[in-house]
């Protein structure tokens, strides 16, 4: 059974389930899996999906809905992530 979750706040600031806020562990731009991808409209990144940095929940922007969370291979991919690289 799939348990509906919405984040609080607004499109330009989220309040996680989990209790985390930009400020404080924060959230990035992500594909469908949870991984982050560089927050340009390209391929990777459809414009309207963040992860919480703290517990992996998938938002999207515009709704508020958790709508994922992170798989363990984004995870890793997550903790290495270089911004440097991309």
């Amino acid at each position: 059974m799939k348990v509906y979750e919405v984040v609080q706040g607004d499109s330009d600031w989220f309040i996680c389930c989990c209790g985390n806020e930009a400020h404080y562990d924060g959230f990035f731009s992500c594909d469908s899996t949870g991984r982050i991808v560089s927050p340009t409209l390209s391929a990777d990144w459809d414009g309207s999906l963040y992860v919480c940095y703290r517990c992996g929940r998938i938002i999207e922007q515009r709704s508020l809905e958790v709508v994922g969370i992170t798989d363990e291979d984004a995870l890793l991919h997550n903790t290495n992530y270089d911004w440097g690289k991309y």
